[in-house]
């Protein structure tokens, strides 16, 4: 703890605050706030101030013969951020031109939160059609976790593939068609015509196996 620079006594009410030369003549629309009554509070006012010569003074002493000017109080202390003239019933100062200044009792926003992908951007390709009906029994629906989101994606990306394989496959080896001997084909068609026309065809159909 550092004690102040002396100050003229006969220019006003002085900031209690290391390394400030505010007062109230200097500064007589800017708000400025005396010590706490409670010894509690005004404990923590004197341990943030850093400074040896008040530090063993009472609590009416200090509530009736120092101030803190409104700079020194975080926007988060005031009942009026905007004016900047009414302190909450708890509020404690935290800016100083110190190096050891105290910590800030503003609460920190948390970082935001990462978005998983919605499980309807993920499409799936099923060979068979996929038939869904509504009921009143029908369960809600869970909260995908970012595991089974990865491993949708990927049961994904294999179903696309096998799909392309598939067809490659087929190019590469299309299906034989079965093959019918021609005493087949006579048996077959001479219930249907007549001999003439059955020689015809048969011939025909010699000629076209050649």
């Amino acid at each position: 703890m550092a004690a102040p620079a002396k100050r003229p006594s006969n220019s006003g009410e002085w900031c209690s605050a290391i390394n400030c030369t505010n007062n109230r003549s200097k500064n007589p629309r800017m708000s400025f706030f005396r010590f706490p009554k409670d010894p509690e509070r005004c404990k923590k006012w004197v341990i943030n101030v850093r400074r040896c010569d008040i530090h063993s003074k009472p609590t009416e002493k200090l509530c009736k013969n120092n101030v803190l000017y409104a700079d020194h109080f975080e926007v988060s202390q005031f009942m009026n951020p905007a004016v900047r003239n009414k302190l909450i019933h708890c509020a404690v100062p935290t800016v100083f031109d110190i190096p050891n200044k105290p910590p800030s009792v503003t609460p920190r926003r948390p970082p935001p939160k990462r978005r998983c992908t919605p499980i309807s951007s993920v499409h799936f390709i099923s060979e068979e059609p996929i038939h869904t009906e509504k009921s009143q029994s029908a369960k809600p629906a869970r909260k995908l976790t970012p595991k089974k989101v990865a491993l949708g994606k990927k049961l994904h990306s294999a179903q696309q593939q096998l799909h392309r394989l598939k067809k490659i496959s087929e190019k590469l080896h299309p299906a034989e068609k079965p093959k019918v001997s021609l005493q087949e084909i006579n048996e077959i068609l001479s219930e249907h015509l007549k001999d003439k026309t059955l020689d015809f065809v048969m011939t025909q159909t010699r000629m076209a196996s050649k």
